[in-house]
């Protein structure tokens, strides 16, 4: 058994995978579960930014549902191969700015949102501009 170490107010009673089944369900049960499945989001992969900005994209409505962001890209340290290096330096600039537009479309659907940095300063809540 694991413990869950978030904090009381970002845990919910089923695991993420299990709060995925939920959602397949039926109607009722997929607003549950998306309810709970967006209410915290921790972006740490391009390809995870890369979905999450198609979805809220594609239903605009589940922008209102998410309540925490958390971003922390752990990227190791570039490669020495001039080519490599570029590639991965295209990596991070695209993840960068895709990152930046779904923040942007997070600050103007939802009236306060908390977001933490990947440097563990303290999280902060933005009013809506």
């Amino acid at each position: 058994m694991r413990w869950d170490t978030r904090p009381r107010n970002e845990r919910t009673a089923l695991p993420p995978t299990a709060l995925k089944q939920v959602a397949l369900v039926n109607k009722h049960w997929h607003t549950v579960g998306n309810e709970n499945v967006y209410r915290a989001i921790f972006i740490h992969r391009e390809q995870t930014i890369q979905r999450l900005l198609k979805a809220v994209t594609s239903n605009p409505q589940l922008l209102v549902l998410i309540k925490f962001v958390t971003v922390d890209y752990k990227y190791n340290s570039l490669p020495t191969q001039p080519k490599a290096a570029k590639k991965a330096l295209a990596i991070r600039k695209k993840t960068s700015n895709l990152t930046w537009q779904f923040l942007h479309k997070l600050l103007y659907a939802v009236p306060l949102v908390t977001c933490a940095f990947a440097d563990h300063s303290q999280a902060r809540a933005y009013p809506r501009a």
